[in-house]
C-alpha cells in the first residue's frame, strides 16, 4: 500500500503516503477542515481585480473592518465577522499604501461570500459626474436580497449599473461599502470579497455546489487542533497517535475510516479495513467529553443561592451572590471554559475575612464532577505608616495626652488625669464692680476652693497681684500692675486656676 486516504464524515484527506511523518498527517488533517472553492471565486489582484480579501492573512486582516474569525471560512479557514465596512478606500495594501477610491467605470462588480442575516441592501458613498460636469458626493443604499438561512450563500452584483438608475451622471467613485444586520441583530460572516472588472460567476448556486465545505458545517461543530505522533512497532507496521481537540466544546464526533479499503468490522470505537494484503485498524480509546450541564447551588453567611446554571455569566453570577445576606458587593471573573467553569470572586464593600463557600453540585450534569472552592487570598486591612494610635494602652484613668504642632509628645511616669470636684474653684461674687486705680481698690473674689498655690487673676488683659487667699475669698490688688488699668471696669471672665 502506496498510500492511503483517511475519511471523516464522509469528507476525505488527500492521500497520505504509508511511511508518512507524523507533521504530514497532521497537516492533511488540517487540510481537511478548510472549506475548498472553485478557481473562479479565488483570484488575485491585477489589472481586472481592484480588491480582493480572502481573510486568511490573520495579521493583514486585522487591519480591515470587522473581527478575524478562525474555523468558519467560505474558503480556507478564516472569515470576517460582522465586517460593518465590507471596502473603504482607506484599507491598506498587503504591499503598503492605501487603495484609495475605485473607478466604477473599470470594476463595477462586487462580490462576496456571506453567511449569516444580512438586510436587503447594501449601502455605498461615492463621487460622481452630475450631467453639468459637476463633481458631487453621495451616499445610498442599493437593494438587492440576501438569503436568510444561517449557511454559507454567494453574491454578486453590479454596483455601477445601480447607481447609474438613481443617479445620472459619469465616472462613478466607489469610496466605501457596507453590510448591515437585520432585524434580528444576530451575527454574520463574509469570505472572499472582491471588487473587479467582471463577475467571478455567472450563477452564483454553481459555486456553492461547486464548493467542498469543512465536516460538520452543518452541525455547526469544528476542530481547534489535531496533535499527531507517529510509532512504529515493526517494518511493516506503523501507528499514528491522533489527538483531536474539538472547538467550543464540541463533542458526539464519528470515528475515522479508511476510504478505498473494504470494512470487515466495525462499532463505534473500533473498525478494521483491509484491501488485498494491507490492513488497518482504527481505535477511539477516548471520546470527546461532554461539556457540563445542570444546576448548582452556592451557601454562604447562612444563605443560600439554588438553580444556578453551570453557564451563568459573570454578571448574572454577582446579581445572584450580591443577594445573599451580608455578602455587600463583589466583583465575578469569568476564568473558566464550557467543559471546565470556573468563577472568581473579589469582595469589595466588606474587607476582612470570609467564611469559604459551600458548593452543592449534586444537580451538575457530566462526567466526574467536582466543584471546588479555594481561598486565594484571605482579605485584611492594610495600613501603611501606623499612627501612634494603634499603640495605645489601656488604663484605668483617663490619660493626659500633648500634642506639639500637631505631634503626640511621649508621656514619661504618670500621665493620668482624674476630675474633682473639690478641687474645682467656683466664684459666687466679685465686689466692687466699679473703683479707681487712684483710690488703691482691692478686689474681693468670693467663692470656694481658693488655693494660694498656681493662683491667678486677670482683669482684661493685664495679671493681678493677689493679695490674700482664704478658703472662701480672695483679695487682689490692680492698681499693682501698672500695664492695664481702665478708669471704670467691667469685669469679665474672671476665675482662679488651681
Amino acid at each position: 500500500m502506496a498510500t492511503f486516504t483517511l475519511s471523516w464524515a464522509g469528507v476525505l484527506t488527500a492521500p497520505i503516503a504509508f511511511n508518512a511523518t507524523g507533521s504530514e498527517v497532521q497537516s492533511a488533517l488540517e487540510n481537511l477542515m478548510k472549506a475548498d472553492c472553485p478557481a473562479e471565486v479565488l483570484t488575485t489582484q491585477g489589472t481586472n481585480v481592484k480588491y480582493f480579501n480572502d481573510f486568511e492573512n490573520s495579521e493583514f486582516t486585522g487591519a480591515q473592518s470587522g473581527t478575524p474569525e478562525s474555523h468558519s471560512g467560505f474558503c480556507g479557514f478564516r472569515s470576517l465577522k460582522n465586517a460593518d465596512a465590507l471596502f473603504s478606500e482607506t484599507f491598506t495594501k498587503e504591499s503598503g499604501g492605501q487603495y484609495g477610491p475605485v473607478s466604477l467605470n473599470q470594476h463595477p462588480v462586487l462580490c462576496f461570500g456571506y453567511n449569516g442575516r444580512l438586510r436587503d441592501e447594501v449601502g455605498l458613498k461615492f463621487t460622481y459626474s452630475d450631467s453639468s460636469g459637476q463633481t458631487r458626493a453621495a451616499t445610498t443604499r442599493i437593494s438587492t436580497l440576501f438569503n436568510k438561512e444561517d449557511k454559507w450563500s454567494y453574491k454578486c452584483m453590479d454596483l455601477q449599473s445601480a447607481l447609474q438608475t438613481a443617479f445620472i451622471g459619469s465616472r462613478y467613485s466607489l469610496q466605501q461599502l457596507y453590510l448591515y444586520k437585520d432585524n434580528s441583530g444576530s451575527d454574520y460572516y463574509v469570505d472572499v470579497v472582491y471588487i473587479g472588472k467582471t463577475p467571478t460567476t455567472m450563477n452564483e448556486n454553481a459555486v456553492l455546489l461547486k464548493r467542498r465545505p469543512p465536516p460538520f458545517e452543518s452541525s455547526g461543530k469544528s476542530i481547534k487542533a489535531f496533535s499527531v505522533t507517529k510509532q512504529r512497532s515493526a517494518a511493516s507496521e506503523i501507528t499514528y497517535n491522533i489527538v483531536v481537540t474539538p472547538l467550543d466544546c464540541a463533542f458526539d464526533f464519528p470515528l475515522m475510516e479508511i476510504s478505498f479499503m473494504q470494512m470487515t468490522n466495525s462499532s463505534e470505537d473500533r473498525a478494521e479495513f483491509v484491501n488485498r494484503a494491507a490492513a488497518v485498524t482504527v481505535t477511539r480509546p477516548h471520546r470527546a467529553t461532554p461539556p457540563l450541564s445542570g444546576t448548582f447551588g452556592v451557601e454562604i453567611y447562612g444563605g443560600r443561592a439554588e438553580g444556578l446554571s453551570v453557564n451563568i455569566s459573570k454578571e448574572d453570577l454577582k446579581y445572584t451572590l450580591e443577594g445573599i445576606s451580608g455578602m455587600g458587593k463583589v466583583n465575578v471573573e469569568d476564568l473558566g471554559t464550557c467543559r471546565l467553569p470556573s468563577w472568581s470572586v473579589t469582595w469589595l464593600t466588606k474587607p476582612g475575612a470570609q467564611p469559604l463557600m459551600k458548593v452543592d453540585d449534586s444537580s451538575v450534569v457530566g462526567n466526574n464532577v467536582n466543584f471546588v472552592v479555594q481561598e486565594k487570598a484571605k482579605g485584611g486591612l492594610l495600613i501603611r505608616g501606623m499612627t501612634g494610635d494603634f499603640f495605645r494602652v489601656w488604663e484605668e484613668k483617663t490619660q493626659v495626652e500633648v500634642y506639639i504642632n500637631g505631634i503626640p509628645s511621649n508621656c514619661s511616669g504618670n500621665c493620668s488625669f482624674q476630675w474633682s470636684d473639690e478641687k474645682t474653684p467656683v466664684v459666687t461674687g466679685i465686689s466692687p464692680s466699679r473703683g479707681s486705680s487712684g483710690l488703691g481698690t482691692l478686689l474681693t473674689i468670693t467663692g470656694t476652693g481658693f488655693s494660694m498655690e498656681n493662683a491667678s487673676i486677670m482683669v482684661g488683659n493685664s495679671r493681678c497681684v493677689t493679695e490674700e487667699v482664704t478658703g472662701e475669698q480672695t483679695i487682689v490688688n490692680p492698681e499693682r500692675n501698672k500695664k492695664l488699668l481702665p478708669h471704670q471696669m467691667q469685669l469679665t471672665s474672671y476665675f482662679l486656676i488651681c
